[in-house]
């Protein structure tokens, strides 16, 4: 028997620090800031107000959750993309190789569907550039970021921690909560809400 997959509070608690955008029933946008915890479960919590929504046994109430909001994220594919953070334009998937492989901060990445690599310039001739295909990739099969490199096979990146602390913090729903039809996509709005 194939159980229904419903959305929990473990689903969405990464994002809640770093102000996670909700739309409600009437397609109005909210952000949410935390949960907080009573005798009876959890709730939703923002500055201007509390959301009685509750959670039980660590899973949102079906009836609340279906009738008055779903969370608001980037889909995976964005890793690749330019997305707006904090009214600066980044590229996931390069910002995280900076985090995951040392001494890479001041490289310039180039990024493909499959994963980032960079560009260094030749000793020889400073106008001549030399493809490196070492960079980073996110497994989603592991539901992990591996690191490559022409010398040797894929190696999950031992700071994974901090990586998807990042994806927490850029919205992306690396747990498949869209495609679940548990959270809708910043695309299928008019204004995405986190630029």
């Amino acid at each position: 028997m194939i159980m229904e997959r419903k959305l929990e509070l473990r689903d969405i608690s990464g994002y809640l620090p770093n102000g996670l955008a909700i739309i409600m029933k009437d397609e109005t946008v909210n952000i949410v800031y935390g949960a907080v915890l009573n005798k009876t479960g959890y709730g939703l919590w923002n500055p201007a107000d509390f959301y009685y929504t509750r959670y039980y046994n660590g899973q949102i109430s079906e009836h609340f959750y279906t009738q008055y909001y779903k969370p608001i994220l980037h889909p995976i594919s964005d890793l690749y993309r330019t997305i707006t953070h904090d009214g600066k334009e980044i590229i996931p998937i390069a910002e995280l190789a900076k985090i995951a492989i040392e001494e890479s901060e001041n490289v310039e990445w180039c990024v493909s569907d499959g994963g980032a690599a960079y560009y260094n310039e030749s000793e020889e001739d400073e106008d001549e550039l030399c493809f490196c295909s070492v960079g980073i990739r996110y497994d989603e099969y592991q539901n992990a970021f591996v690191y490559f490199n022409e010398d040797s096979d894929d190696r999950c990146v031992p700071n994974q921690y901090q990586l998807f602390d990042k994806l927490n913090e850029w919205k992306i729903d690396y747990r498949g909560l869209i495609e679940a039809g548990l959270a809708v996509s910043v695309y299928d709005l008019e204004d995405n809400p986190y630029k």
